[in-house]
């Protein structure tokens, strides 16, 4: 094959990678993903802690919120109702080792996606609440055996090592 042909093949592929990708970046949506921080500690120095909300996935996506289990598929739909009212909206999050990373994605990806309801817009609707309707924008914090690990101070208790209330 001579040197002139070479060239033009190689300069060939590389404006059609170019175009490709310009193709491919103005298709795909953007990706947005999930904040998500590592929880310092898990503990608590209030007598009561039904503010906690701890979203447990074991293997084959079983999860379980504050140790209830709960079918898979209600979990959007039960994080709604919780979450919907609260102002500080922050999920503490653990995985067991044997979690696959895929489902660990599926399950951050429905916390993501969880939005307020509709509201009638028939109603006057106060502007504190106009942006309802969308993203429920709930914080994300990842419970690590350090964070469990953690001395608590007088009079505090640990839940990641005692069990979190059973109330949210």
């Amino acid at each position: 094959m001579n040197r002139t042909l070479l060239v033009a093949i190689t300069v060939a592929a590389l404006a059609l990678a170019v175009v490709l990708i310009g193709f491919v970046s103005r298709t795909s949506p953007p990706s947005t993903g999930v904040a998500v921080q590592a929880a310092t500690n898990t503990c608590s120095c209030f007598p009561s802690s039904d503010r906690i909300i701890l979203l447990h996935l074991s293997l084959g996506n079983v999860v379980a919120l504050n140790s209830e289990p709960l079918p898979f598929e209600r979990l959007g739909g039960d994080l709604a109702a919780i979450f919907g009212t609260r102002a500080e909206k922050v999920l503490y999050f653990q995985a067991d080792n044997d979690v696959a990373f895929q489902d660990v994605a599926e399950v951050l990806d429905i916390v993501r996606n969880i939005r307020y309801p509709p509201l009638d817009h028939d109603v006057p609707i106060p502007a504190e609440l106009r942006g309802l309707g969308s993203n429920m924008d709930i914080h994300v914090r990842l419970i690590t055996p350090g964070a469990i690990a953690t001395h608590c101070m007088q009079n505090c208790y640990n839940w990641g090592k005692e069990g979190v209330p059973l109330e949210h």
